[in-house]
């Protein structure tokens, strides 16, 4: 979905038209820019800034926020469980409890992936 560009200054969607040249400004607001030039110093970082703005807004439509569910931090501490199973399951590979260990990490991560698919 292309974005639609609107300009710095008064917020109004620019035409597919208009030239890109680098300040996003539409036709009636484009000699205030070049006033600006002109002006002080603090007219330029007045433009400048309200350009910053626009885009700032922009990225904060842009964001989505995915809501979070009680299953899926639970479904994390499993997950973060299942490789302190798999350290024991490689400390004790001598012993015949390695494979009681590597058991219980497939059963920690299959509940992971259960309560991943809950929370969805």
């Amino acid at each position: 979905m292309p974005e639609e560009k609107t300009c710095s200054i008064c917020g109004k969607p620019l035409a597919e038209g208009t030239k890109d040249t680098g300040a996003e400004t539409c036709p009636e607001c484009a000699p205030q820019t070049a006033a600006a030039g002109e002006s002080s110093k603090r007219d330029v970082q007045l433009v400048i800034l309200q350009s910053i703005l626009g885009e700032l807004r922009k990225i904060s439509r842009a964001t989505v926020y995915e809501s979070g569910s009680w299953l899926n931090i639970v479904g994390l501490v499993f997950q973060c469980l299942t490789f302190p199973c798999l350290v024991f399951a490689y400390i004790y590979r001598q012993s015949d409890i390695h494979i009681s260990y590597l058991l219980l990490a497939i059963l920690v991560q299959l509940m992971a992936l259960s309560f991943f698919t809950a929370g969805k």
